[in-house]
């Protein structure tokens, strides 16, 4: 598996080959299969750089049976990377598969754990606001919409912030509303301004 790795890293980065993502994430995938941790972590680099689109556009569909197969057993022992990858693929119908009940079912495996990340925590606030693959809950939802904004999420910002001004799962408080759309409008603010920076320094 250590050089089925090596050479999915060299099409990942094109070192030596052309760049080619779809034959990384194959390779990655085989040699994380086999129980090589480092390549586990690439296939998860690679998926989080990917857009879903191009994951679809794995020529075969047993690849894709093959990398959710990888990723239900590793989020069936609480692999909350796993299970927030399969979340995504499912509620965003992959390859044919969207299915609301696994995705609400994936999300709040990776949400729940304790170093759950905001995204996370956000896309299972956003299922129990919308009644996706669960019952709607709105308190349950603002539970999570307000975890997510204080670890600093800033479309989680935004939900606490309607959710106040509304009054969806929390008691209607305009001056909550206010600071958290103040907080919400600073973070996207700042998020311009450093791709601003960036450009800038790609000139």
């Amino acid at each position: 598996p250590e050089f089925v790795h090596a050479l999915g890293d060299c099409y990942w980065t094109g070192t030596g080959v052309e760049v080619d993502n779809k034959l990384a994430l194959k390779l990655a995938l085989e040699a994380a299969k086999s129980g090589y941790e480092p390549a586990k972590d690439s296939v998860f680099g690679i998926l989080e750089y990917l857009s879903i689109d191009e994951t679809f556009s794995l020529d075969e569909p047993e690849e894709f049976d093959e990398l959710e197969k990888y990723l239900s057993s590793l989020a069936e022992r609480g692999d909350a990377e796993s299970a927030f990858a399969l979340g995504n693929f499912y509620m965003a119908d992959w390859h044919g598969k969207e299915n609301p009940e696994l995705a609400f079912k994936s999300f709040k495996t990776a949400a729940e754990q304790p170093d759950g990340i905001p995204w996370w925590t956000y896309q299972l606030g956003y299922c129990y606001y919308e009644g996706y693959g669960v019952k709607e809950n709105l308190e349950e939802a603002f539970k999570w919409f307000l975890q997510s904004a204080e670890q600093g999420f800033y479309l989680a910002m935004e939900a606490v912030s309607e959710c106040y001004r509304e009054g969806s799962g929390v008691e209607k408080n305009l001056e909550e509303a206010e600071k958290w759309l103040t907080r919400y409008e600073e973070k996207t603010a700042s998020h311009k301004d450093k791709e601003g920076d960036d450009e800038s320094d790609d000139d």
